[in-house]
């Protein structure tokens, strides 16, 4: 059996850190107690009861899953038309556009939402929309109610993975002069749902 400086010297991994009880065990209690006094800390020489912190994790686990859950159900979903991005040229050399056709989604727990449709000539941190570069557009609708959402265009899809955030996949913008280019074609959620193709 180690001396008790020697307990309070280094971890003691080969200790059980608990007793059947949920109290510190020796070696472990003599081993924060010499950490606290290194740190000019109070000691208390009291048994420590997990029971509270045991409860709180278990339930977070439970909360996690059952987010988990409803999130997966709400996340899956499918769009008409599929290809619902058009990328246009401005004209004058101002930039790109993109024209976002009126879609319907179907969620696997809620069908036929209308949204609107609208055109975008500057990105979500408002910046005009460049030629030739891919954007990724979506709407922030938690509560699925479909209607005059905002739609925003982005160049970072890591962006579209938030819960409630539904997107329409990705159109790239035409070159200076170029014709219109289509876009879209993915379905797929925000959270935990998936993002094809785009390295998620």
């Amino acid at each position: 059996m180690p001396t008790y400086a020697e307990m309070r010297a280094q971890p003691p991994f080969r200790e059980p850190l608990v007793d059947k009880d949920g109290r510190l065990t020796r070696p472990w209690l003599a081993w924060f107690q010499g950490q606290f006094k290194k740190l000019g800390g109070p000691t208390d020489t009291a048994p420590i009861n997990i029971e509270g912190l045991a409860a709180n994790a278990t339930n977070a686990i439970t909360a996690l899953t059952a987010a988990t859950a409803q999130d997966a159900t709400s996340a899956a979903y499918v769009y008409t038309p599929a290809n619902a991005l058009t990328g246009q040229d401005r004209g004058a050399s101002l930039g790109g556009r993109i024209v976002v056709a009126g879609t319907v989604f179907d969620w696997v727990d809620l069908k036929n939402v209308s949204y609107n449709g609208v055109s975008l000539i500057k990105d979500d941190l408002g910046a005009d929309l460049a030629y030739s570069t891919q954007y990724f557009v979506y709407c922030d609708d938690p509560n699925r109610t479909g209607g005059a959402v905002t739609w925003k265009a982005t160049t970072d899809y890591l962006k579209l993975n938030n819960v409630g955030r539904w997107h329409l996949g990705a159109v790239v913008t035409p070159a200076d002069a170029g014709g219109d280019t289509g876009g879209g074609g993915d379905g797929g959620g925000g959270g935990l749902g998936r993002i094809k193709d785009y390295g998620i």
